[in-house]
């Protein structure tokens, strides 16, 4: 209970500094370690460009001194900070990740099954009144938000080909 309060505490905290340099915090993660904890702050770009080492550098800073302003519950000196971008199989949280990612495959774990299954392959064609249009196996299927665990971009082999080669990877 105390995790998932501090990380509530900490992703308000987050999103609010590194929202007014033009980054979005995709996923904060807190994990146990034996010298404390880890802070794992997953972001991304508002205007979508890709996440460098020095947006990584320079995020990681802000955090840092942001958070060594105003006292939390927790001794920061016994935290390790580690920024990163997302990936390209980012998490889709947020209904404006939906928006965003329309027309895309993303690989769903559900509460509840559709089609007999709770992990499903679509594709994204549209979000309206918090429920997903998606595309399974050549038909139309709805999925409410409130049925979805995890969604995340879905990178097959092709995809992944296809990316590094525009990245001339």
């Amino acid at each position: 209970m105390f995790l998932k309060k501090l990380k509530e505490k900490l992703e308000s905290k987050i999103e609010k500094i590194i929202e007014k340099y033009g980054f979005e915090l995709v996923e904060l993660q807190i994990q146990n370690a034996k010298d404390g904890i880890i802070l794992k702050v997953f972001i991304d770009h508002v205007n979508q460009e890709d996440i460098t080492l020095k947006d990584c550098e320079f995020v990681s800073k802000i955090i840092e001194e942001s958070l060594d302003e105003e006292p939390l519950d927790i001794d920061l000196n016994l935290a390790r900070l580690e920024v990163s971008s997302p990936g390209i199989d980012r998490l889709i949280r947020k209904k404006k990740d939906f928006e965003r990612f329309k027309g895309s495959n993303i690989k769903i774990v559900l509460d509840k099954e559709i089609k007999n299954k709770k992990r499903i392959i679509v594709k994204l064609q549209d979000i309206k009144d918090d429920v997903l249009e998606v595309e399974i196996e050549g038909e139309t299927a709805f999925i409410p938000l409130s049925y979805i665990k995890e969604a995340r971009l879905y990178v097959s082999d092709k995809d992944l080909k296809d990316y590094l080669k525009r990245r001339k990877v």
